[in-house]
């Protein structure tokens, strides 16, 4: 997993980053927490396959290039920004359109940055329904 460092954009923030393979999308009628850790464990799985490690090295460059600012944003519109660490899951469509967004725990920051995500389109994943993980902790 890659590191990338965005303490310029918001208080030590820090992301990593994790990419996974195929799932099944998540019952909804399932609670959250449930909901997230079996995607999250798909997300761990997958990213020890050689396509888990490229799509990782790809999504990093990406997330470093276009989601600060989304980052940024969302420390901005938030008078008091949740600073609680938090994961990530995020299911991809072969296109990189994003299909499902879930955080854990969820926070203003979580929430914002989700919404911000959905209308991103990631590079092309090797698969479709293809889930990645972004980890993000915030020094204070």
């Amino acid at each position: 997993m890659r590191r990338l460092d965005l303490r310029r954009l918001a208080p030590a923030a820090a992301i990593l980053v994790a990419v996974s393979g195929w799932a099944p999308a998540p019952a909804a009628d399932e609670p959250p927490q449930k909901q997230f850790s079996d995607a999250l464990a798909e997300a761990k799985v997958n990213l020890a396959t050689d396509d888990g490690q490229s799509y990782d090295r790809a999504l990093s460059q990406y997330l470093r290039q276009r989601n600060a600012a989304v980052l940024s944003g969302c420390f901005k519109a938030n008078a008091q920004p949740d600073v609680t660490p938090f994961d990530m899951v995020f299911r991809l469509a072969k296109d990189g359109s994003l299909l499902d967004v879930i955080a854990w725990p969820e926070t203003n920051i979580s929430r914002c940055l989700g919404d911000g995500l959905k209308a991103e389109t990631f590079p092309a994943p090797p698969r479709d329904s293809y889930w990645a993980q972004l980890r993000m902790s915030f020094g204070r």
